[in-house]
């Protein structure tokens, strides 16, 4: 049985250990690695709506706070909000408009 350690060693060659020096060389420039992949909706794979990064470089959740909160379902999908080009909404409250003096 091969130590775990050997799949850390530097001089082990291989695409693992290719997938690690691209990785190191990404942050040697102050890239997010994890910032270079997002998902794409319309491949069968479950997005969700707020918590996956799939629209831009952040999570739904993060640019749009005040509306994740104001959200019922927090774990929903994207096709579960996805309804005839537009978006289908399930707010906590019922927003209502402000009154100007």
């Amino acid at each position: 049985m091969v130590p775990a350690t050997y799949l850390g060693k530097k001089t082990v060659s291989g695409v693992w250990s290719n997938i690690c020096k691209a990785i190191r060389s990404t942050k040697l420039h102050n890239i997010d690695p994890y910032g270079l992949f997002g998902l794409v909706p319309g491949q069968n794979i479950d997005i969700l709506f707020w918590k996956d990064i799939w629209c831009g470089d952040v999570t739904l959740q993060n640019r749009f706070p005040l509306l994740y909160n104001l959200e019922s379902v927090k774990k929903c999908y994207l096709m579960d909000r996805l309804c005839n080009n537009g978006f289908s909404w399930n707010w906590k409250s019922t927003l209502i408009p402000s009154r100007t003096p």
